[in-house]
């Protein structure tokens, strides 16, 4: 039986943009599904690191290393709010257009 977390949503999105972006490791491109599968209705994801490694199979230090790709690249931000009296880390799905440049290829023109 497959293990499913009850808190995220059944489906999870990944745009072309972020599907085909040779920059990112496979695992960041999957970890964006993941994030849009918890995301609320701003856009603003707050599951715990601990939930991804899960899901994945993996350590925290790759999570962290596909977030820090996922941000670098522009398609989400990280940072921290305050929230009853304490502090939560939160990850934001940016507005990223569903249209990607392909480069030309010469032999097609």
């Amino acid at each position: 039986m497959t293990d499913f977390n009850e808190e995220a949503s059944c489906y999870a999105v990944i745009t072309a943009a972020v599907r085909y972006d040779k920059r990112l490791p496979v695992g960041a491109r999957l970890l964006y599904g993941e994030i849009t599968s918890y995301m609320d209705a701003y856009r603003y994801c707050w599951a715990p690191d601990k939930n991804f490694a899960e899901a994945f199979g993996v350590d925290r230090n790759t999570v962290q290393r596909w977030l820090k790709a996922l941000e670098e690249v522009g398609y989400i931000e990280r940072g921290v709010k305050e929230m009853d009296y304490h502090f939560k880390r939160y990850i934001k799905v940016n507005k990223i257009s569903t249209v990607f440049q392909v480069e030309k290829d010469e032999d097609h023109e």
